[in-house]
């Protein structure tokens, strides 16, 4: 199966998984991190090709780690004020795009599973 499309069906099975879950509320706030995460996961998908090397994946998520220390470095020096809840937006936002290209990772160079001898 392709792993766009079973991306796309896991996306759905854990929407199904929020709402069954009613109002649990830990269960349910790691159920919506989950969608979240799969839903960037698979626009990544839809918008760019499959990482080819380690190499390519590490920079990307580099680029994403980069991405949220700037935005933790604008929290340090805020003043309480609305641009507080701005950045802590912002950092939200890069934590998922990691989170989604730390699994597009696993998925695109096939390390899904632990190999021999890991």
């Amino acid at each position: 199966m392709n792993r766009y499309i079973y991306t796309q069906r896991l996306v759905r099975q854990v929407a199904r998984t929020v709402e069954a879950v009613g109002e649990c509320s830990d269960q349910l706030d790691k159920f919506k991190i989950a969608e979240e995460l799969l839903r960037e996961l698979t626009a990544a998908q839809s918008e760019h090709k499959a990482f080819r090397n380690a190499h390519e994946a590490y920079a990307v998520l580099l680029e994403e780690v980069d991405e949220f220390w700037e935005e933790v470095k604008k929290k340090s020096v805020d003043d309480g004020s609305i641009a507080r809840n701005i950045t802590l937006n912002c950092m939200r936002k890069e934590l998922i795009q990691i989170g989604a290209m730390a699994m597009r990772s696993l998925l695109d160079l096939n390390l899904l599973t632990e190999k021999e001898g890991g």
